[in-house]
């Protein structure tokens, strides 16, 4: 990743990509519509950053509509799950306690509120532990489980909105085409409580 990208991600901004679409097609919709998904995973390499050599997942928050919305939250946590794959998959509690965790530790983001057209998106880096071999290994052997949990949060003229993120990672880690599964809770758009 350059080292631009880390010093306005360490800043709090999110960025807004140029030319990098995430590679998940969804349908479009009659109205604004703010989907929230996982879209790259890697080891952070630059030397420069604090971050070197931690897990981390990009994730996008798109713009799936056919109207303006206005984003007013994007967020995400990356965490590490103690257990398989089939541990997981369909614990409703798990999940909950992860997507909790979440809401705890949220940070409210700086650069926002902006306008999405539709089509366009920003994202955010969630960072996870060290990426050690022992780490990697028990990854790959379905020993531990990726997980992000994250929100976003958007208008679009008439209500507010909120999009939950929950999926998990099938091992094994692999970069370059990393299979993700949608949680049985806390996954979809919601009107929001507050606005």
């Amino acid at each position: 990743m350059p080292a631009w990208f880390e010093s306005k991600r360490q800043q709090g901004v999110v960025q807004q990509s140029v030319g990098i679409q995430p590679s998940v097609t969804v349908t479009t919709h009659p109205r604004g519509l703010v989907d929230i998904g996982p879209k790259e995973i890697g080891i952070l390499s630059d030397p420069n950053a604090p971050e070197r050599g931690r897990i981390f997942v990009n994730v996008a928050c798109k713009n799936v509509g056919q109207e303006i919305v206005s984003l007013t939250d994007c967020d995400a946590i990356l965490v590490i799950h103690s257990g398989s794959a089939s541990d997981l998959e369909t614990n409703r509690e798990v999940q909950d306690k992860y997507f909790q965790l979440f809401t705890q530790q949220h940070r409210r983001n700086p650069a926002s509120p902006r306008s999405l057209m539709p089509g366009s998106f920003v994202w955010i880096s969630a960072f996870g532990p060290l990426a050690t071999g022992d780490l990697i290994s028990a990854i790959n052997a379905n020993q531990l489980v990726i997980l992000v949990a994250g929100q976003s949060r958007y208008t679009d003229g008439k209500r507010t909105w909120t999009t939950d993120l929950c999926e998990w990672m099938q091992a094994p880690l692999q970069p370059s085409s990393p299979v993700w599964h949608s949680c049985v809770i806390h996954e979809g758009e919601r009107p929001s409580q507050n606005k």
